[in-house]
């Protein structure tokens, strides 16, 4: 009898225990979900547009999010006008405000600390362009790259003398060869003349009998911009060559923060910042495809070397579209997602080249 009440009294307390987390649990999701913590609230794209950006303009921006119940947004920095690709507006009443001068850094920390006023996160994108790998620290070395070409028939049996201009700007050669005009043409059928062409193009060749195509083949800037972007930067941005690890990260790795630091004691903290959330921002529009990058990144990098030219180039057709996909209609990322092996992980350390005594009293 005393064991049946126990195991009684037992039943009861976990029955009323269970009952009072479900309750609480109940309770929780309740009040979670009328007034959702800032992690689950709706985020928004912020548009900056052009030099149309005030200190008073982020504050009422900021605080209009808030009320409607949004939990952050990120800053992207577009063109004054609506339309992609149109001109940009006239009449800006502050026309210095151009893309990562001192007076747009003072907004983008001006917005940083009335976010955090309000309680909203907020982000930052990336770089100009929707493909988020672009900018105008870009150079045409470190750009997308296309395949160039020039070919010229020519008839054998004799000694041909042609020049072969490469189109493109700054074009890099990877070789000179001659093809049979005509019939299926296997490879070992196609001859390299790459030595025999002088640095300005200009090609001497015993031609054996029979038609010939020579073909000089290089590759060269293609001109790639980002878009939408800062009127400021209209035709000074140019899209990163994508397949080169080496066009991402280069020398010096390092960034001066000298103009952080104030008179007296400074503190200064770094923070890495790759939270799942972040890979959900930017649009996965991608520009046209690049044809080329590096010979050593497609042997090495890649696990794959080029055979031989596709049939399109060597017919000098334009090339077939891919059928590339954009924006977000695939690819989805999970929170538990692992992250790219290119990129900054860390560790990241300071480096004190000079000592400085600052005077005044301390500014954490």
């Amino acid at each position: 009898m005393m064991m049946i009440r126990q195991i009684c009294y037992w039943t009861l307390l976990l029955t009323s225990a269970s009952a009072l987390l479900q309750h609480a649990e109940a309770a929780t999701l309740e009040m979670d979900f009328s007034n959702p913590p800032v992690t689950v609230r709706p985020y928004v794209w912020w548009h900056w547009m052009g030099p149309n950006i005030s200190k008073d303009g982020i504050t009422r921006d900021l605080e209009a999010m808030k009320e409607a119940g949004i939990g952050g947004a990120t800053i992207f920095h577009i063109t004054s006008a609506v339309t992609v690709g149109a001109k940009p507006t006239g009449n800006c009443p502050w026309p210095e405000i151009t893309y990562r001068s001192p007076q747009w850094w003072e907004l983008m920390k001006h917005a940083a600390a009335e976010a955090n006023r309000l309680g909203l996160e907020l982000g930052m994108h990336n770089c100009v362009g929707y493909a988020t790998t672009g900018g105008p620290w870009i150079t045409p070395a470190r750009g997308m790259q296309q395949l160039v070409r020039k070919m010229q028939a020519v008839q054998g049996g004799k000694q041909v003398m042609i020049d072969l201009p490469l189109p493109g700007s700054n074009p890099v050669d990877l070789g000179v060869f001659a093809v049979p005009a005509e019939g299926v043409i296997p490879l070992d059928k196609i001859i390299d003349l790459s030595a025999k062409m002088d640095a300005k193009g200009h090609l001497v060749w015993d031609a054996p009998a029979g038609a010939w195509n020579v073909y000089r083949i290089g590759y060269a800037f293609s001109g790639r911009q980002p878009s939408p972007m800062p009127d400021d930067v209209l035709n000074k941005a140019f899209e990163v060559d994508k397949m080169s690890v080496g066009s991402n990260r280069y020398p010096p790795f390092r960034m001066d923060v000298t103009a952080a630091l104030k008179a007296g004691a400074n503190m200064l903290e770094i923070r890495v910042t790759n939270t799942w959330a972040n890979r959900l921002i930017g649009d996965e529009q991608e520009p046209e495809d690049s044809q080329w990058t590096e010979w050593e990144t497609f042997r090495d990098f890649g696990g794959y070397a080029m055979k031989a030219y596709p049939d399109w180039f060597v017919k000098n057709q334009p090339r077939p579209s891919p059928g590339r996909k954009c924006f977000v209609t695939y690819n989805y990322f999970k929170k538990d997602t692992p992250l790219f092996p290119a990129g900054l992980l860390g560790p990241v350390q300071w480096i004190v080249e000079n000592e400085v005594k600052c005077e005044g009293p301390a500014n954490p």
